[in-house]
């Protein structure tokens, strides 16, 4: 996949989302508000980025969490205000609807890549879906080695 460069404004906050599905098995995107690191803001984006794939996934698919849609992408995601400033609440919120409507767009005009990307998106639901269900039985089910305790003790 050749890398996506997403752009745009919203009020005095410019942001940029450059991302390659890279077929790795995590997420490796990187945040930068104001020149500087910000995780905090990974999430938005990728919540922005599921909120389009929800859309397009078949209906009996488990949910497809943040971590899901971010399987095997890589890239950054800037942030900048024209006045050096912190972004508020309202402009990082119509930047989270802005790069939904960029990666919507973006999928219906690359369609290969709508496919890969959709399909690891929702391998990673199944797989944390399936890994959740496991866990639910093993803490239902008692383990023998507590019983023996127990009932030495």
């Amino acid at each position: 996949m050749t890398t996506a460069i997403l752009t745009g404004e919203a009020g005095s906050v410019t942001w940029r989302v450059e991302f390659r599905q890279d077929g790795s098995a995590d997420c490796r995107m990187k945040c930068v508000k104001n020149g500087a690191e910000a995780p905090e803001l990974l999430d938005g984006v990728l919540s922005a980025f599921a909120d389009v794939l929800k859309k397009r996934v078949p209906a009996e698919t488990p949910p497809l969490e943040n971590a899901c849609v971010g399987e095997g992408l890589t890239g950054t995601f800037s942030l900048s205000c024209k006045d050096g400033g912190e972004p508020t609440e309202s402009e990082l919120a119509a930047c989270q609807t802005a790069i939904g409507a960029a990666f919507a767009e973006f999928l219906e005009t690359h369609p290969a890549e709508e496919k890969e990307i959709t399909r690891n998106a929702i391998l990673a639901a199944r797989a944390r879906n399936a890994a959740r269900k496991v866990r639910t039985l093993m803490q239902k089910r008692p383990h023998p080695a507590l019983d023996k305790q127990e009932r030495e003790g």
